[in-house]
């Protein structure tokens, strides 16, 4: 792939609001007794999934860092098996594609390389 795009955290926008408004609305006490919210209380995404598809014109290395468990797959084949945060890939067409879960926090997922 021609040029090289800076790395940048990959998220749902307005997930990080949503996960704080939460965790403030449910700290709520009175007299050392919780008071529940009365309201509805919506949430952000816990399971996302995020795919990109390119072309290598050289041989690479990625680095992945992910909010929460992951699974890679990387066209059509599962590699997350003692994965160690770095994925080889050699030159030509790959897809990937990762599932990212994590129902406590944001989801976020950073891949760096040359793709």
């Amino acid at each position: 792939m021609k040029g090289k795009a800076a790395a940048k955290w990959i998220y749902y926008p307005g997930d990080f609001e949503m996960a704080l408004f939460l965790r403030v609305m449910t700290q709520r006490y009175e007299r050392d007794v919780i008071v529940p919210p009365f309201w509805r209380m919506d949430g952000h995404y816990t399971t996302v999934v995020f795919t990109r598809e390119f072309t290598l014109d050289n041989d690479d290395e990625i680095t992945v860092t992910a909010q929460g468990e992951f699974n890679i797959q990387c066209n059509g084949y599962a590699y997350s098996y003692d994965f160690n945060g770095k994925l080889k890939l050699p030159k030509g067409k790959h897809a990937l594609r990762f599932t990212v879960h994590n129902k406590e926090s944001v989801l976020a997922l950073l891949v760096q390389g040359g793709f």
